[in-house]
């Protein structure tokens, strides 16, 4: 993004002017309940035990990944944008490989300046990587309601929650939670499609390198975290 006020700026910018009254800061959306939770997760089966949700939780957090990304792709192709290229991941193709391909496919469209990617995991989604046109997006506003923003938005906390619930409630979840209460407020509605999309694909970078951090804390320091170790982990 070239622009020099972040989209979640301009929508409190934007909600400031409508406002005739200052008003309070919305207060951070609740975790999803974990019913809720576990329907969108790999071990949606209630019958195993807290020690086996807590090992299956890494591969739970790419398909959550990959979902919220997928979500973003759905909301512009709801929108109407015609995407700039699909690249699809092939059998075999090593992940240096793919982006080499998504590579070739952003030279004729004007690189990543003039592009938004949203990717699917291989394993746990699409296996796609999708550009979409940036200032066809930036022309482009998200009505009132739009259900696709919608899910984008719920994705996207669902993401959030399942990092807080390995690492717990930190500076980085809260303020990523405290964002995502204001996205959610209007579902985005009056939004450049530019904007929705990169406030959903950056909110969760924080808390995506704190989790890395702590992970790598636990895997290569000799610091014990319990809530980073699978049940019976040899690592």
């Amino acid at each position: 993004m070239s622009t020099s006020t972040s989209p979640l700026d301009a929508l409190r910018a934007k909600e400031s002017a409508a406002a005739p009254q200052p008003q309070a800061a919305p207060q951070p959306p609740a975790a999803p309940a974990g019913a809720q939770d576990d329907q969108d997760a790999d071990n949606g089966d209630s019958s195993k035990s807290d020690e086996d949700v807590v090992a299956d939780k890494g591969v739970n957090l790419h398909r959550s990944f990959s979902k919220l990304q997928e979500s973003v792709t759905a909301m512009l192709d709801g929108l109407g944008v015609k995407r700039s290229a699909t690249v699809k991941h092939i059998d075999g193709e090593t992940m240096a490989a793919h982006i080499q391909s998504v590579h070739q496919a952003l030279q004729p469209i004007g690189g990543m300046t003039k592009n938004l990617a949203t990717v699917g995991n291989t394993v746990h989604g699409s296996g796609e990587t999708v550009l979409h046109p940036s200032e066809q997006l930036r022309q482009t506003i998200v009505p009132a309601k739009f259900e696709p923003a919608e899910k984008a938005i719920q994705a996207c906390r669902s993401f959030v929650s399942k990092c807080e619930g390995l690492i717990g409630e930190t500076p980085e979840t809260r303020v990523a939670k405290s964002q995502l209460a204001m996205l959610a407020k209007r579902s985005g509605a009056q939004m450049t499609a530019f904007d929705l999309a990169s406030a959903l694909l950056v909110v969760p970078a924080p808390v995506i390198r704190d989790l890395a951090k702590k992970h790598s804390a636990h895997k290569h320091s000799g610091k014990v975290l319990a809530h980073l170790t699978g049940a019976n982990s040899k690592s």
